[in-house]
C-alpha cells in the first residue's frame, strides 16, 4: 500500500511508477535542470550512525529540494526523483552531444573545401 516494495528473496527496492499510478504532467527543460542542478552542491558523507568507514556520495536534501522544489519536505530526497535529474540530465547532454557532432561534421566539411581552395 506504500507505492513501493522489497521482493522477498530480492535486492532491488521498486518504487510504483506507472502512469496510472500518477496526474499533473508537466515537460521538463533538459537545459534549465542542467543549470539548476549545476549549482547543487554533491559531496562525499557518512551518516553518523554508520560511522566514518561507511561513505556515501550525493546531494543533501535540503539543498536539493530549494534547487528543485521535489518531494514531500526538505529533509529526504525521492530515490524517483534522483533518477528523474539523473535521466532529465543525461537526456539533455545527448542532445548537446549530439549537436556537437553535426557542428563537428560541418567543421571538418568546411575545412576540406577550404583546403581544395587553397591548393588551387
Amino acid at each position: 500500500t506504500t507505492g513501493s516494495n522489497l521482493p522477498a528473496g530480492s535486492g532491488v527496492f521498486n518504487c510504483t511508477s506507472s502512469r496510472t499510478t500518477k496526474e499533473n504532467f508537466a515537460a521538463v527543460d533538459g537545459e534549465q535542470l542542467l543549470a539548476t542542478l549545476r549549482q547543487v552542491p554533491v559531496s562525499t558523507w557518512n551518516y553518523t550512525a554508520e560511522g566514518a568507514q561507511a561513505r556515501h556520495i550525493g546531494p543533501m536534501a535540503e539543498d536539493f529540494h530549494a534547487a528543485f522544489g521535489l518531494g514531500t519536505n526538505n529533509t529526504s530526497i525521492g530515490v524517483q526523483d534522483l533518477a528523474g535529474i539523473a535521466i532529465a540530465a543525461v537526456k539533455a547532454l545527448d542532445e548537446r552531444t549530439a549537436e556537437v557532432d553535426a557542428l563537428r561534421a560541418q567543421m571538418l566539411s568546411l575545412e576540406e573545401r577550404l583546403a581544395k581552395l587553397e591548393q588551387k
